[in-house]
């Protein structure tokens, strides 16, 4: 738990480049991990909260006000799209370390961000050299997401057999989306769609 404190707390500014790949066989695939000398950095439940407008302004610009909540990482995050190509997603990734969400969600709520969404999953984050893989547990699937520069994530596919032609660059709220229905989920007042 100690490294991925650590390993959070040296995040601010950054270009994260990944792709994310549906998993059928989690635990062969953590079982890979441990037998090639993959880091284990620590994990736990995580959840996020994504903040728009009702009109979801920020979403159009490809701008995307994040908070994440778990026992290793309590933070405010905001995504920009960037250079997305049928390789690779790329986004400029700003976080800030925050002691309270509540507070910055009521901040948020202040600046007109009353769209909110919540997503919760388990999650591993494991280090292959230059690399971070992070394993994720929904309710609709296992991914694995690998950050890194395209190189990386071929190397890191090619040693452990996972086929990249199977990349998705897509968000989970995007997955989410294309498998159920938004309106069958909005609760409070319209405003929040909850992934759980």
């Amino acid at each position: 738990m100690k490294l991925l404190m650590e390993f959070f707390k040296m995040k601010e500014k950054v270009i994260k480049q990944s792709i994310k790949i549906k998993i059928e066989n989690f635990d062969e695939l953590i079982n890979k991990l441990r037998r090639n000398g993959c880091i284990f950095l620590g994990g736990g439940l995580e959840t996020i909260k994504r903040y728009d407008t009702i009109e979801k302004k920020y979403e159009k610009k490809g701008i995307y006000f994040r908070t994440i909540d778990s026992d290793f990482q309590k933070c405010f995050e905001v995504k920009e799209k960037i250079d997305d190509d049928e390789l690779i997603r790329s986004r400029l990734d700003t976080e800030i370390e925050i002691e309270n969400v509540e507070k910055m969600e009521y901040i948020l709520k202040l600046l007109g961000c009353n769209y909110i969404r919540i997503m919760e999953k388990y999650t591993q984050t494991w280090k292959y050299y230059d690399a971070t893989i992070i394993l994720d547990e929904l309710k609709f699937g296992n991914y694995i997401t690998i950050e890194g520069n395209l190189e990386k994530i071929e190397e890191f596919c090619k040693e452990f057999q996972i086929d990249i032609n199977n990349k998705l660059l897509v968000t989970y709220w995007e997955i989410f989306d294309d498998m159920y229905n938004e309106k069958d989920i909005l609760f409070e007042k319209g405003y929040v769609s909850k992934m759980l």
